[in-house]
């Protein structure tokens, strides 16, 4: 059903969502385990079917728990202050990055694992967004 490697990818998925690899490791379990459950033999593409169950089970745990960040966008507010180089040419240090991850939302964290580890550009992200944000 889902190779080595699709798991992990699943995997570092859930970990952009939470920030913590313990519930990233609880997320991805609890999604596979409905994932198992659900009548999955029309699903064309089952990993993205698969994200789509993960997504919506960590923003059901939040309500759960009443930890959902809902935030308004502000154009004015600069998140992060960088020069004008190419974001791919920047070198930060691993301190720089967990500072900065730390910042980070659960829906930026999404749209970074999207960029980062997927590989999607950020004309398919803004392209995304009607159901990343």
């Amino acid at each position: 059903m889902f190779s080595h490697d699709d798991l992990n990818s699943l995997y570092r998925y859930c970990i952009s969502l939470v920030g913590d690899e313990t519930q990233a490791y609880d997320l991805l379990q609890a999604s596979l385990e409905k994932f198992l459950k659900s009548n999955v033999n029309n699903v064309s593409n089952t990993l993205a079917y698969m994200k789509k169950v993960i997504r919506n089970q960590h923003i059901d745990e939040c309500r759960k728990n009443s930890k959902y960040e809902q935030e308004e966008y502000d154009d004015t507010v600069m998140y992060l202050d960088t020069d004008i180089r190419c974001l791919e040419n920047i070198v930060a240090s691993e301190y720089q990055v967990q500072a900065i991850w730390q910042k980070l939302t659960s829906s930026e964290r999404e749209i970074m694992y999207f960029w980062a580890i997927e590989g999607y550009s950020t004309s398919e992200l803004a392209e995304m967004s009607n159901w990343i944000i």
